[in-house]
Protein backbone atom coordinates (compact mmCIF):
# COMPACT_ATOMS: atom_id res chain seq x y z
CA UNK A 1 0.00 0.00 0.00
CA UNK A 2 1.48 3.74 -1.05
CA UNK A 3 2.62 6.28 1.85
CA UNK A 4 -1.11 7.92 0.65
CA UNK A 5 -2.90 5.29 0.85
CA UNK A 6 -1.67 4.12 4.26
CA UNK A 7 -1.60 8.27 5.72
CA UNK A 8 -5.43 8.49 4.19
CA UNK A 9 -6.73 5.38 6.07
CA UNK A 10 -4.64 6.45 9.48
CA UNK A 11 -6.38 9.65 9.35
CA UNK A 12 -10.33 7.84 8.44
CA UNK A 13 -9.08 5.60 11.72
CA UNK A 14 -8.17 9.18 13.57
CA UNK A 15 -11.75 10.62 12.65
CA UNK A 16 -13.90 7.46 13.29
CA UNK A 17 -12.12 6.39 16.69
CA UNK A 18 -12.95 9.98 17.74
CA UNK A 19 -16.50 10.51 17.10
CA UNK A 20 -16.74 13.45 14.46
CA UNK A 21 -19.67 14.47 13.74
CA UNK A 22 -20.95 13.21 10.55
CA UNK A 23 -23.49 14.72 7.60
CA UNK A 24 -26.26 12.25 7.04
CA UNK A 25 -26.00 13.21 3.22
CA UNK A 26 -21.76 11.83 3.48
CA UNK A 27 -19.68 11.07 6.25
CA UNK A 28 -16.06 11.83 6.67
CA UNK A 29 -14.90 8.01 5.79
CA UNK A 30 -17.41 7.95 2.81
CA UNK A 31 -15.52 11.05 1.68
CA UNK A 32 -12.41 9.81 2.23
CA UNK A 33 -13.11 6.57 0.55
CA UNK A 34 -14.44 8.32 -2.87
CA UNK A 35 -12.12 10.80 -2.93
CA UNK A 36 -8.69 9.87 -1.14
CA UNK A 37 -6.87 13.07 -2.34
CA UNK A 38 -9.22 15.60 -0.38
CA UNK A 39 -8.12 13.25 2.56
CA UNK A 40 -4.61 13.78 1.99
CA UNK A 41 -1.26 15.12 3.45
CA UNK A 42 -2.82 16.28 6.69
CA UNK A 43 -1.33 14.92 10.02
CA UNK A 44 -2.74 11.28 10.88
CA UNK A 45 -2.26 10.83 14.22
CA UNK A 46 -5.66 12.67 16.94
CA UNK A 47 -4.28 16.16 17.02
CA UNK A 48 -6.65 18.61 15.08
CA UNK A 49 -9.29 15.98 14.09
CA UNK A 50 -12.21 18.75 14.01
CA UNK A 51 -10.01 21.08 11.97
CA UNK A 52 -9.45 18.24 9.64
CA UNK A 53 -12.76 17.03 9.48
CA UNK A 54 -14.48 20.38 8.41
CA UNK A 55 -11.93 20.39 5.54
CA UNK A 56 -12.71 17.34 4.28
CA UNK A 57 -16.48 18.01 4.55
CA UNK A 58 -16.09 21.49 2.88
CA UNK A 59 -13.65 20.63 -0.07
CA UNK A 60 -16.90 17.75 -0.55
CA UNK A 61 -19.23 20.60 -0.39
CA UNK A 62 -17.24 22.54 -2.63
CA UNK A 63 -16.89 19.88 -5.71
CA UNK A 64 -20.60 19.12 -5.14
CA UNK A 65 -21.74 23.17 -5.05
CA UNK A 66 -19.17 25.62 -5.95
CA UNK A 67 -19.37 28.78 -4.66
CA UNK A 68 -17.57 31.84 -3.33
CA UNK A 69 -18.71 30.92 -0.11
CA UNK A 70 -17.56 27.60 0.28
CA UNK A 71 -13.88 29.62 -0.83
CA UNK A 72 -13.88 31.45 1.67
CA UNK A 73 -14.76 28.96 4.21
CA UNK A 74 -11.88 26.75 3.09
CA UNK A 75 -9.50 29.63 3.51
CA UNK A 76 -11.12 30.03 7.31
CA UNK A 77 -10.64 26.52 8.30
CA UNK A 78 -6.83 25.98 6.84
CA UNK A 79 -6.06 28.87 8.58
CA UNK A 80 -7.68 27.08 11.86
CA UNK A 81 -5.94 23.79 11.21
CA UNK A 82 -2.90 25.20 10.20
CA UNK A 83 -2.55 27.08 13.19
CA UNK A 84 -3.69 24.25 15.28
CA UNK A 85 -1.30 21.81 13.90
CA UNK A 86 1.42 24.75 13.78
CA UNK A 87 1.36 24.14 17.63
CA UNK A 88 0.73 20.77 17.91
CA UNK A 89 4.03 20.56 15.64
CA UNK A 90 6.14 22.00 18.84
CA UNK A 91 5.22 19.52 21.12
CA UNK A 92 8.15 17.22 21.02
CA UNK A 93 7.88 12.91 21.09
CA UNK A 94 10.09 11.36 23.32
CA UNK A 95 9.00 7.77 20.91
CA UNK A 96 7.41 8.80 18.18
CA UNK A 97 9.31 11.49 16.23
CA UNK A 98 7.11 10.65 13.63
CA UNK A 99 4.13 12.05 14.74
CA UNK A 100 6.09 15.39 14.97
CA UNK A 101 7.27 14.65 10.78
CA UNK A 102 3.30 14.11 10.37
CA UNK A 103 2.48 17.50 11.80
CA UNK A 104 5.21 19.36 9.70
CA UNK A 105 3.82 17.86 6.64
CA UNK A 106 0.17 18.95 7.52
CA UNK A 107 1.14 22.55 8.40
CA UNK A 108 3.54 22.42 4.97
CA UNK A 109 0.23 21.48 2.90
CA UNK A 110 -2.23 23.79 4.58
CA UNK A 111 -0.17 26.57 3.28
CA UNK A 112 0.18 25.14 -0.01
CA UNK A 113 -3.27 25.33 0.15
CA UNK A 114 -4.04 28.52 1.51
CA UNK A 115 -1.66 30.15 -1.25
CA UNK A 116 -3.75 28.18 -3.76
CA UNK A 117 -7.12 29.32 -3.07
CA UNK A 118 -5.56 32.85 -2.03
CA UNK A 119 -4.35 33.35 -5.77
CA UNK A 120 -7.19 31.81 -6.58
CA UNK A 121 -9.79 34.02 -5.55
CA UNK A 122 -7.34 37.11 -5.37
CA UNK A 123 -9.76 39.20 -8.18
CA UNK A 124 -13.07 37.64 -6.96
CA UNK A 125 -16.03 40.16 -7.14
CA UNK A 126 -17.21 38.06 -4.13
CA UNK A 127 -17.43 40.71 -1.12
CA UNK A 128 -16.38 38.33 1.71
CA UNK A 129 -13.06 37.57 -0.14
CA UNK A 130 -12.58 41.31 -1.42
CA UNK A 131 -12.54 42.03 2.03
CA UNK A 132 -10.59 38.59 3.35
CA UNK A 133 -7.94 39.86 0.83
CA UNK A 134 -7.63 43.10 2.10
CA UNK A 135 -7.03 42.15 5.98
CA UNK A 136 -4.91 39.51 5.25
CA UNK A 137 -2.44 41.05 2.63
CA UNK A 138 -3.44 44.31 2.12
CA UNK A 139 -4.92 44.34 -1.15
CA UNK A 140 -5.67 47.96 -2.14
CA UNK A 141 -7.86 46.51 -5.39
CA UNK A 142 -9.95 44.46 -2.83
CA UNK A 143 -10.66 47.22 -0.63
CA UNK A 144 -11.70 49.57 -3.25
CA UNK A 145 -14.00 46.79 -4.26
CA UNK A 146 -14.99 46.04 -0.77
CA UNK A 147 -16.02 50.06 -0.14
CA UNK A 148 -17.78 50.10 -3.44
CA UNK A 149 -20.06 47.19 -2.29
CA UNK A 150 -20.68 49.78 0.64
CA UNK A 151 -22.04 52.60 -1.61
CA UNK A 152 -24.22 50.57 -3.61
CA UNK A 153 -25.67 48.63 0.04
CA UNK A 154 -24.92 45.28 -0.95
CA UNK A 155 -23.32 44.68 2.65
CA UNK A 156 -26.19 43.77 3.82
CA UNK A 157 -25.62 40.73 6.14
CA UNK A 158 -24.70 40.96 10.00
CA UNK A 159 -20.88 39.25 8.83
CA UNK A 160 -20.20 42.10 6.23
CA UNK A 161 -21.37 44.64 8.23
CA UNK A 162 -19.04 43.38 10.95
CA UNK A 163 -15.76 43.17 8.49
CA UNK A 164 -17.21 47.24 7.80
CA UNK A 165 -16.46 47.68 11.23
CA UNK A 166 -13.33 46.16 11.31
CA UNK A 167 -12.39 48.72 8.40
CA UNK A 168 -13.65 52.02 10.18
CA UNK A 169 -12.69 51.10 13.73
CA UNK A 170 -10.02 53.06 13.87
CA UNK A 171 -10.64 56.43 11.56
CA UNK A 172 -14.27 56.86 12.39
CA UNK A 173 -15.87 55.53 15.48
CA UNK A 174 -19.22 57.16 15.32
CA UNK A 175 -19.59 55.23 11.98
CA UNK A 176 -18.12 51.98 13.80
CA UNK A 177 -21.06 52.22 16.09
CA UNK A 178 -23.82 52.92 13.74
CA UNK A 179 -22.57 50.01 11.27
CA UNK A 180 -22.07 47.18 14.61
CA UNK A 181 -25.68 48.55 15.72
CA UNK A 182 -27.14 47.91 12.54
CA UNK A 183 -25.54 44.19 12.32
CA UNK A 184 -27.59 43.54 14.98
CA UNK A 185 -30.53 45.10 13.09
CA UNK A 186 -29.97 42.16 10.42
CA UNK A 187 -30.19 39.46 12.64
CA UNK A 188 -33.23 36.69 12.11
CA UNK A 189 -34.56 35.10 15.04
CA UNK A 190 -32.67 31.66 16.05
CA UNK A 191 -29.21 33.08 14.75
CA UNK A 192 -26.27 33.03 16.23
CA UNK A 193 -24.91 36.16 17.15
CA UNK A 194 -21.00 37.13 16.31
CA UNK A 195 -20.02 38.56 20.10
CA UNK A 196 -17.47 40.46 18.85
CA UNK A 197 -20.38 42.46 18.27
CA UNK A 198 -20.91 43.18 21.80
CA UNK A 199 -17.39 43.62 22.96
CA UNK A 200 -16.63 46.27 20.18
CA UNK A 201 -19.29 48.32 21.31
CA UNK A 202 -18.79 48.57 24.99
CA UNK A 203 -14.93 49.05 24.03
CA UNK A 204 -15.85 52.16 21.73
CA UNK A 205 -17.54 53.25 24.30
CA UNK A 206 -15.46 53.00 26.96
CA UNK A 207 -12.92 55.03 24.77
CA UNK A 208 -15.27 58.04 25.08
CA UNK A 209 -15.93 57.74 28.46
CA UNK A 210 -19.69 56.78 27.83
CA UNK A 211 -19.24 54.50 30.65
CA UNK A 212 -23.51 53.71 30.88
CA UNK A 213 -24.05 52.41 27.00
CA UNK A 214 -20.50 50.41 27.90
CA UNK A 215 -21.96 48.83 30.62
CA UNK A 216 -25.52 47.92 28.81
CA UNK A 217 -23.44 46.17 25.53
CA UNK A 218 -20.73 44.57 27.68
CA UNK A 219 -23.96 42.89 30.20
CA UNK A 220 -25.56 42.13 26.87
CA UNK A 221 -22.71 39.84 25.72
CA UNK A 222 -22.99 38.35 29.15
CA UNK A 223 -26.48 37.26 28.41
CA UNK A 224 -25.74 35.91 25.00
CA UNK A 225 -22.88 33.96 26.33
CA UNK A 226 -25.34 32.68 29.34
CA UNK A 227 -28.03 31.84 26.56
CA UNK A 228 -25.24 30.16 24.39
CA UNK A 229 -26.56 32.26 21.56
CA UNK A 230 -23.21 34.26 21.01
CA UNK A 231 -19.65 32.75 20.91
CA UNK A 232 -18.81 35.62 23.04
CA UNK A 233 -15.54 35.46 25.29
CA UNK A 234 -16.36 36.34 29.31
CA UNK A 235 -16.41 39.51 30.38
CA UNK A 236 -15.70 41.18 33.93
CA UNK A 237 -18.00 43.83 34.62
CA UNK A 238 -17.13 44.10 38.41
CA UNK A 239 -15.15 46.73 37.91
CA UNK A 240 -17.26 49.11 35.80
CA UNK A 241 -20.01 48.10 37.98
CA UNK A 242 -18.30 49.24 41.21
CA UNK A 243 -17.57 52.64 39.37
CA UNK A 244 -20.47 53.54 38.20
CA UNK A 245 -22.60 52.80 41.41
CA UNK A 246 -19.88 54.89 42.95
CA UNK A 247 -20.76 57.72 40.65
CA UNK A 248 -24.85 56.87 41.64
CA UNK A 249 -25.58 55.62 38.21
CA UNK A 250 -28.61 53.13 39.45
CA UNK A 251 -26.76 49.90 37.35
CA UNK A 252 -30.20 47.64 37.48
CA UNK A 253 -31.52 50.63 35.25
CA UNK A 254 -28.85 49.71 32.32
CA UNK A 255 -29.57 46.30 32.79
CA UNK A 256 -33.41 46.87 32.13
CA UNK A 257 -32.65 48.81 28.82
CA UNK A 258 -29.84 45.55 28.28
CA UNK A 259 -32.52 43.01 28.81
CA UNK A 260 -34.86 44.37 26.34
CA UNK A 261 -32.38 44.97 23.73
CA UNK A 262 -31.52 40.73 24.50
CA UNK A 263 -35.42 40.34 23.85
CA UNK A 264 -35.44 42.64 20.97
CA UNK A 265 -32.35 40.77 19.05
CA UNK A 266 -32.79 37.02 19.95
CA UNK A 267 -36.23 37.55 18.02
CA UNK A 268 -34.41 39.39 15.60
CA UNK A 269 -36.68 42.58 16.19
CA UNK A 270 -33.88 44.79 17.25
CA UNK A 271 -33.93 48.34 16.11
CA UNK A 272 -30.87 50.44 16.92
CA UNK A 273 -31.77 53.32 20.40
CA UNK A 274 -32.28 56.99 18.87
CA UNK A 275 -29.77 59.26 19.91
Amino acid sequence: MDRQRLSTLALITTIWLFGCDFKKEKNVVEICNEYPRMCAGFNTDAWCRTEKSNIIRKRYAQLVSPSDENRYQLLILFESYRDCVHKASQIEHLKLKQKKNSRVEGYMMAQRELKQLADNTRRSADPTLSYYHWSRFQDEQALKRFLRFERENKLETPRLQVFLAEYYNKVDYKKTINILLHALELYKEGDTIDGRIFDSLSTLYMSQNQYRNAYIWAYLGQEFRASRKTDLADIDLSQLSKSLKENGVKVSKLEDIAESYYSDIKDGQFKPPTR
